[in-house]
């Protein structure tokens, strides 16, 4: 997407991320990139209101868990079957 293709306001990065259960009882999670004036983010926050749960992280506290969940071998798959 071009600078000239963005509508509305902003043109920050969005990380969608979603959270689905695995057996075991652990999570399966995933994370796309997406401009937050795309037509997809309105819709979402159209469809989906107000979050249920919201946290903010400090970019210090975001590395620490990086580097924590990068230290576990196989947490991580990139672009890899499930």
């Amino acid at each position: 997407m071009t600078e000239a293709e963005h509508k509305g306001p902003g043109h920050g990065d969005v990380i969608l991320s979603l959270a689905t259960p695995a057996k075991g009882g652990g999570l399966v999670h995933r994370s796309w990139t997406i401009c937050e004036c795309s037509g997809l983010m309105q819709w979402l926050n159209q469809l989906l209101g107000p979050p249920e749960h919201q946290t903010t992280a400090t970019a210090d506290a975001v590395r620490a868990t990086a580097d924590a969940v990068l230290r576990v071998p196989g947490a991580i798959h990139q672009g890899e079957g499930f």
